[in-house]
């Protein structure tokens, strides 16, 4: 999701809630709770999360739920947040006013980073076809007004399918995924979309816990194959761009006249085979990647400055057994 992905190392935290979807007759529920000291990272802060989803079983199956997660506390903000303040900012108020208004001694400009989505899937059980989206703010709006007002401020979005039993196969699967992390042309300052320098960019132990493309980026994912208990064949394709609409900020630099920074994009293809054996199961990886315009090179509009780029290919072969 746009708070939490498995793209870095695990770390420790405390958990309180369901561990699967509970039921009431066709209603269906999960609730999770989160908290933890991010000990790796360059200022330490604390990570809260509160995850709530509410299923409806019928046909098709709806879910609907809201997340929201708090970065607060480090050595950087010297805001003096307590582990139980920060453990509580989960159940605070939505709306800094509201904030302000029970507490007229706290600084409303809080350093504490709020990210707060809304998230929806449709699951169609004959056609085993998935459709979700999620969206998200990385900022604490003032107010109601606020929030309308600039609806697209640190907006991000998420939005995706999975197909199972293509073709009348029921092997045979796809899927598609596009991350919209790229900031409007229009920003009225303050918090960004995982761009906040004393919280170290939502990373931990080196790399992005949260959606990882990152600021002012997108990234489209797009994969094929055959799923089975026994084997599987997967190719898949990803497009990833980085420093859409924010490269360089040219007012602050009237020499850059005619001159433009461009993005820095990833193409990759992957293939992921695995075969189960009674020993155990064999894994094949093959991963091409090119990159170019890294750093953002300087663009002129005649000539044109030639850009950087790389090439990779990746191999790797593996083993994994279950010991029970």
């Amino acid at each position: 999701s746009l708070h939490m992905t498995n793209n870095t190392s695990g770390f420790n935290y405390l958990f309180i809630g369901t561990t699967s979807e509970k039921r009431i007759s066709s209603l269906g529920y999960d609730i999770k709770y989160i908290f933890s000291k991010l000990d790796k990272t360059e200022y330490n802060p604390y990570f809260t999360g509160l995850s709530t989803s509410f299923t409806y079983h019928s046909n098709p199956i709806i879910t609907i739920g809201l997340l929201r997660s708090f970065l607060s506390g480090g050595t950087k903000t010297m805001d003096n947040v307590s582990m139980v303040d920060a453990m509580l900012l989960p159940f605070e108020a939505f709306f800094k006013s509201k904030l302000a208004q029970d507490a007229p001694d706290n600084n409303p400009d809080d350093d504490a980073d709020q990210t707060a989505s809304f998230f929806m899937s449709i699951l169609f059980p004959n056609s085993k076809f998935k459709l979700y989206l999620e969206y998200g703010w990385n900022d604490h709006r003032w107010d109601l007004a606020d929030f309308f007002q600039h609806f697209d401020h640190t907006g991000a979005s998420i939005i995706g399918f999975r197909k199972y039993g293509l073709f009348d196969n029921e092997n045979i699967i796809s899927g598609f995924e596009y991350t919209n992390l790229v900031s409007p042309d229009y920003t009225r300052g303050g918090a960004s979309w995982y761009s906040r320098e004393m919280f170290g960019f939502h990373t931990y132990d080196g790399r992005r816990f949260t959606a990882h493309s990152g600021f002012d980026s997108d990234d489209m994912f797009f994969y094929f194959g055959y799923l089975s208990n026994k084997k599987s064949f997967i190719l898949s394709f990803n497009y990833e761009r980085h420093g859409v609409n924010h490269s360089i900020n040219i007012s602050e630099n009237e020499d850059l006249f005619n001159q433009f920074y461009v993005p820095e994009y990833k193409l990759e293809f992957k293939i992921d085979a695995r075969k189960v054996f009674d020993f155990g199961e064999i894994f094949i990886l093959y991963e091409f990647e090119f990159y170019d315009n890294l750093g953002f090179p300087l663009q002129q509009a005649n000539p044109r400055f030639p850009s950087e780029s790389r090439k990779s290919n990746v191999f790797g072969i593996g083993f994994s057994k279950n010991l029970k």
